[in-house]
């Protein structure tokens, strides 16, 4: 499972949590399947050892890095 994929994500992702053995899986684009999933990167921790495997994500992260911009957690 490619970490930065970017078509077929649905597919790879569900893949991966069978694989991970978790008890979920998304099978629409909907709001709650997207939070479970990513529960672990609220984290500020997880968070920076994970976003830099999604490219667009990364780019995001290092554009605010470059400008100095902090966002506070919520």
């Amino acid at each position: 499972l490619k970490a930065s994929k970017t078509e077929g994500c649905i597919a790879a992702l569900n893949e991966g949590l069978k694989k991970a053995g978790q008890s979920f899986f998304i099978h629409n684009k909907k709001l709650k399947f997207y939070r479970t999933a990513s529960e672990r990167l609220k984290k500020h921790k997880e968070f920076i050892k994970y976003y830099s495997l999604n490219p667009s994500l990364k780019v995001f992260v290092e554009n605010l890095q470059m400008r100095n911009i902090q966002i506070g957690i919520l």
